[in-house]
């Protein structure tokens, strides 16, 4: 009986190194279609992540009272349209996150600073761009 077990493993390892090297084979033969041109050939191109403009400041509100406010717009290139995160720092301050959009232009109120500066940046998944060039806010 142990003859018969044996022998089966034997042959299902034998099947196994077979199918594995089928399968390395393969790939080996799949990567070597991407060097080549012709037909049944293809290839692959990076997108590119835009750097956003320097924004365009449409409006603020820089006295205290009910906070300080800031409206905004940008452009950007790239090849797919990303999100965007807008920072603001207050003068001789860090940069802090103040908001996140889908569009070329942003509101943000209630802020709890003055926005000395603000950037833009494109993000795509876990992706980032470079800061754009920073803008004048109050």
């Amino acid at each position: 009986m142990s003859r018969v077990l044996l022998g089966t493993g034997m042959v299902v390892a034998a099947w196994a190194l077979a199918v594995t090297g089928l399968v390395f084979a393969g790939d080996a033969e799949a990567d070597a279609a991407w060097l080549k041109s012709g037909p049944g050939s293809a290839g692959a191109k990076a997108i590119r992540l835009g750097t956003p403009s320097q924004p365009v400041v449409d409006s603020t509100v820089c006295s205290g009272g009910n906070g300080y406010s800031i409206t905004l717009h940008w452009s950007s290139t790239g090849d797919f349209p990303p999100a965007f995160e807008v920072f603001a720092a207050p003068k001789n301050g860090n940069s802090t996150l103040i908001a996140t959009t889908a569009n070329t232009s942003v509101s943000v109120s209630n802020l709890g600073s003055k926005p000395a500066v603000v950037s833009v940046r494109a993000t795509a998944g876990t992706w980032r761009s470079a800061f754009s060039p920073e803008a004048n806010g109050c």
